[in-house]
């Protein structure tokens, strides 16, 4: 029977989505939940080593070498499966009354089929099975995003183009060592790129650029940052949270695939290093730094819930790559670690905005205000939320976020340190700013018989926020299967114990941390409960000193405190060409699409040439023989 579970947790999901085409709309849902929830728990329950590896070997060969479905449960693939699979339990749970007659998307026998394929990436012992499974992820990623046309097609199609050139350039690296070592095996792969790396070969860069190409633009890392502004953007709300925490992964899993073995097993002195790195990742860890800063700008800037959001994706996505480029045991501990934090966070963000969306419709930060008083256990999830996105203790992000500073500082990386101190500073702002503008503040008029969502999408609410203070408390809880992982690559482990870490200048026990805030923010409370006698006076009457907005010839909305709420630090950065990737993909896609037109233009003259001589040729002949 574990001889098919692998196999079962790719195939079965894209089966079930047929069978859910068919169902009624709450069944639909229902299936892919229980789907997530049941992959969740098997592996959960299930080592890496008590797992079978599969095979199955198609009457097909190329280049010598059989082609078939091969798959293997890996620690690295284990970590990623087990904590996209809980984080989608949840998504989906939040969906089930989500999508009710009024918002219901359509997309869950699609949904059901991506998380197959998805788990195809991660377990895919084999370059083809790794390219059909992610191939097919993004083409239903297309579809799902880009199904509603205008806005949302263009937006599917950014994700989709940049996908399609990791697509080809993946291939291409395969293709590459399989012409030399006839296997297109992912072990054996790696095996040969780093024999080529410590042997000097001149091949090795180029098939390494090949793979970290198709990576870094899945992963949406410079200068491939921008498509998830607009994917996000687009994207059905409650497909958001699966699009940031989970699937944008498959990038990043897939720089763990291959850096961290390579470099890692590749003998001292045969690449050059800077500050202790080799050179690649040093390049890598800037291209992240960077990443970081640009993801930061432009959420500051932002006044669209979800769009914030999805830059705030980019901006963590540069921490994970950062510290995994720092190469190191703590670093490489450091992005995983951070990694299954935004998983949580980050879902536990965007379900709030959604949650907020179902009840009034809005995205626009300055068009909100007040909803906490409306929406307290919403409002609650994301003020923790932004805490550990932020990395503020206690929350888990600060455990993940202090690793990640460890790892630079235990390198003497003191710049890339300050670029990623300077993006979780501006984390602080735009974060805190999207909580005050939607939460607090003036409850518009609009949004006075707005209401705290159902129950089943409360709950994973609640698990988001449990999930964060516990590991906050004991970050062992993610770090003892991290070390698993780095088992698996033959390194160390990270001295830690459940709620104690070390790091390369300090140790940390977390739990007394914990303790520490959480009696100051008892004693903030009691002091609150103890106050003096507070008079409650109408909203209306205390933002705005009393006076009425409309004397002025000005709206609530548009004297809301979140509208252009950093100017000042948009002039500060005027001469920054945040916006230059983004045209500059714009014009080479016009640039495309003009000579589409050429070519087809000149395959039309072409053809209406050639069917006008074949007839002037037809009617000769007929009239010939007519004479």
């Amino acid at each position: 029977m574990m001889k098919y579970l692998l196999p079962t947790l790719v195939l079965a999901p894209p089966l079930l989505g047929l069978l859910a085409a068919f169902l009624p709309r709450v069944l639909r849902w229902l299936l892919l939940f229980l789907t997530a929830l049941a992959t969740a728990t098997v592996l959960v329950l299930v080592r890496p080593g008590e797992m079978i590896p599969f095979s199955v070997a198609w009457p097909v060969e190329v280049l010598g070498s059989s082609l078939g479905l091969h798959l293997a449960l890996t620690p690295t693939a284990w970590f990623f499966l087990v904590m996209s699979s809980l984080a989608t339990a949840s998504f989906t749970l939040f969906s089930l009354v989500f999508n009710d007659e009024r918002h219901d998307s359509g997309i869950a026998p699609l949904y059901l089929a991506l998380w197959g394929f998805g788990a195809g990436v991660f377990l895919a012992a084999d370059w083809i099975t790794f390219f059909i499974c992610w191939e097919l992820a993004s083409v239903l990623t297309l579809i799902i995003v880009g199904h509603r046309r205008g806005h949302a097609f263009s937006a599917g199609l950014w994700y989709f183009a940049l996908s399609a050139l990791g697509s080809l350039s993946l291939l291409a690296g395969a293709w590459w060592i399989a012409l030399h070592n006839g296997s297109f095996r992912i072990d054996d792969s790696l095996v040969t790129l780093t024999g080529w790396i410590a042997s000097g070969r001149a091949a090795a860069w180029p098939v390494l650029g090949l793979f970290s190409l198709a990576f870094l633009t899945k992963a949406a890392l410079f200068p491939f940052h921008m498509w998830p502004a607009f994917a996000h953007a687009e994207a059905p709300d409650d497909f958001s949270p699966f699009l940031s925490g989970v699937l944008i992964k498959y990038g990043v899993y897939g720089l763990f695939l291959v850096w961290v073995p390579v470099f890692f097993h590749t003998p001292e002195g045969a690449v050059r290093t800077i500050s202790g790195i080799p050179w690649p990742l040093y390049i890598l860890g800037w291209i992240s730094a960077l990443t970081a800063v640009v993801g930061t700008l432009m959420a500051i800037f932002t006044n669209d819930a979800k769009r914030l959001l999805a830059w705030s994706t980019v901006a963590n996505l540069g921490y994970i790559g950062t510290a995994l480029s720092a190469h190191s045991v703590l670093g490489t501990a450091a992005a995983l670690f951070h990694l299954a934090n935004h998983m949580v966070f980050k879902g536990a963000m965007f379900t709030t905005v959604a949650a907020v969306k179902w009840r009034t419709g809005e995205r626009e930060m300055h068009r909100m205000g007040g909803l906490a008083y409306r929406m307290p256990l919403t409002f609650m999830t994301f003020l923790l939320a932004i805490i550990a996105a932020a990395g503020i203790p206690p929350m888990s992000g600060f455990a993940s976020k202090w690793m990640i500073f460890q790892a630079l500082f235990e390198k003497r990386l003191v710049f890339q340190a300050t670029a990623l101190f300077f993006a979780s500073t501006g984390a602080f702002l735009y974060l805190y700013r999207a909580l005050h503008s939607i939460f607090l503040g003036q409850l518009s008029t609009r949004h006075e018989h707005v209401r705290e969502v159902p129950f089943l999408m409360a709950l994973p609410m609640v698990a988001f926020m449990l999930a964060l203070m516990a590991v906050g408390f004991a970050p062992g809880l993610i770090l003892k299967p991290v070390n698993w992982v780095l088992a698996g690559w033959g390194l160390d482990a990270v001295r830690s114990n459940w709620t104690i870490v070390v790091g390369a200048t300090a140790a940390i026990d977390f739990a007394t941390l914990f303790g520490v805030f959480g009696f100051a923010a008892a004693l903030v409370f009691v002091f609150f409960v103890l106050g003096g006698r507070r008079t409650k006076v109408p909203m209306m009457d205390n933002y705005t000193a009393g006076e009425d907005p409309a004397d002025w010839g000005v709206t609530p909305e548009r004297y809301q405190y979140a509208y252009a709420f950093y100017q000042p630090i948009r002039v500060l950065f005027s001469r920054i060409p945040l916006g230059a990737t983004e045209a500059l993909f714009s014009r080479v896609a016009r640039a495309l699409v003009r000579a589409g037109g050429l070519v087809a233009d000149g395959f039309a003259v072409a053809a209406f040439s050639t069917w006008s001589i074949l007839l002037g040729a037809a009617l000769l002949i007929f009239f010939g023989v007519l004479s």
